[in-house]
């Protein structure tokens, strides 16, 4: 995102002396990500990937402890408090360890996101259903999401069984919303479907999904199913990143 920010800002700007406030401070993070030590970068993939599994906001303590990171704890909070100022972690609550934000999970995804490859006996089972549905319940059963599904112009869902099993629909306010959000995606799936243009699939995080669902805190992954019709999976920013991609690879192709 930030790597294409920064083109968009040269372009803009190429013939221009003056450079938005806004514009600096793109540039600005576009810098901090080229320098960021190779520590800072480690400690920050192990959070992501760790809240990402968990849900749960990760401390200097917990680095330290639990995933063995050879460094004291004043360093492991300075690291934190780094990547806070860079806007990739963020503090839910004061006394709380910290969370990705929608930049931390792009870059993580851009940049650190270990790419996962279907097993084979996986890769069997979907090209064994028959039917357009099928394929769809069984990607519904192996992510945390609500998969819709679009095939001659009828739309149905797929995954809340899974899904509401997740610590974030604890929350009776979060579910009604989640809720009120996939019957917004329903209505307007075609128009949703319509910002892949001629991509095979496209990944819309947090903030840059506010603007199809009113909200910066979903993630959706839009992504044909070859010829058959498409997919959105949608679900809480904390989607599992590499799984998701993953499965979206394997049917656009």
């Amino acid at each position: 995102m930030f790597r294409r920010a920064f083109g968009a800002i040269l372009l803009r700007n190429c013939d221009d002396s003056k450079i938005s406030s806004l514009d600096l401070r793109v540039l600005k993070r576009y810098n901090e990500l080229r320098i960021m030590e190779t520590r800072t970068q480690e400690i920050f993939k192990a959070v992501v990937e760790e809240y990402i599994k968990h849900s749960q906001p990760i401390s200097s303590g917990f680095l330290a402890e639990e995933l063995g990171f050879d460094a004291s704890p004043a360093t492991l909070r300075n690291e934190l408090f780094e990547l806070e100022e860079m806007g990739f972690l963020e503090k839910p609550h004061i006394s709380a360890g910290r969370v990705p934000t929608s930049s931390g999970y792009r870059f993580f995804v851009d940049n650190l996101l270990t790419h996962e490859v279907l097993s084979q006996l996986e890769k069997e089972a979907l090209a064994h259903c028959k039917t357009f549905s099928q394929l769809q319940d069984m990607l519904a059963s192996k992510m945390r999401s609500v998969v819709l599904g679009l095939q001659n112009q009828e739309v149905r869902e797929a995954g809340f069984t899974h899904l509401l099993r997740e610590p974030e629909f604890g929350e009776n306010d979060f579910l009604v919303d989640f809720m009120e959000r996939v019957e917004r995606l329903r209505e307007d799936f075609d128009e949703v479907i319509g910002f892949l243009e001629f991509k095979q699939s496209e990944l819309y995080i947090g903030q840059e999904a506010k603007h199809i669902v009113g909200d910066d805190k979903y993630t959706l992954l839009l992504t044909h199913a070859g010829e058959q019709g498409f997919f959105i999976f949608f679900s809480p920013a904390r989607m599992d990143y590499a799984r998701a991609l993953a499965l979206a690879e394997y049917i656009t192709h």
